[in-house]
């Protein structure tokens, strides 16, 4: 007879979410041959709604924070696999139609719009033309250094 021997993530075990918005996490036994039922934690059960469907978990952000979420095999409980769920709000503002990170790790949290990464070609940029050729739009960004 086969025995479970791992419990493998088919979603990414770290997430950024916002509040309201929804993801599903998968996890599945190997080999496929054994029983793939998986049971699911929320360390933060307060910060998130769940539906659980077998091996597959919809989380729905409620509230900002972070989440850790389990998954274990419900036939081995020694395999679990667990993912993080960092849950940001979205408050920012501004006045560029369609702003979207085109390149880099942006994020927005709360009022204020975030850069995770170290590279000088990080860009954002907004999916309108100024309608106005004697203009040209310039945005500031302050960078610093978060420890």
């Amino acid at each position: 007879m086969t025995k479970p021997l791992e419990l493998v993530q088919a979603s990414p075990v770290t997430n950024n979410i916002y509040v309201g918005d929804s993801l599903d996490l998968k996890a599945y036994v190997m080999p496929a041959s054994v029983s793939q039922a998986v049971s699911w934690s929320v360390d933060q059960p307060d910060l998130v709604s769940v539906t659980e469907d077998g091996n597959k978990l919809r989380v729905t952000a409620l509230q900002r924070g972070v989440v850790k979420v389990t998954a274990t095999s419900k036939e081995n409980p020694s395999l679990s696999k667990v993912f993080t769920i960092n849950i940001s709000r979205n408050d920012f503002k501004t006045n560029v139609p369609d702003l979207k990170a085109v390149s880099g790790k942006w994020y927005v949290d709360g009022e204020s719009l975030y850069n995770q990464n170290t590279s000088a070609n990080d860009y954002y940029m907004g999916g309108q033309k100024i309608p106005f050729p004697e203009y040209n739009l310039d945005v500031d960004l302050k960078y610093q250094r978060l420890d």
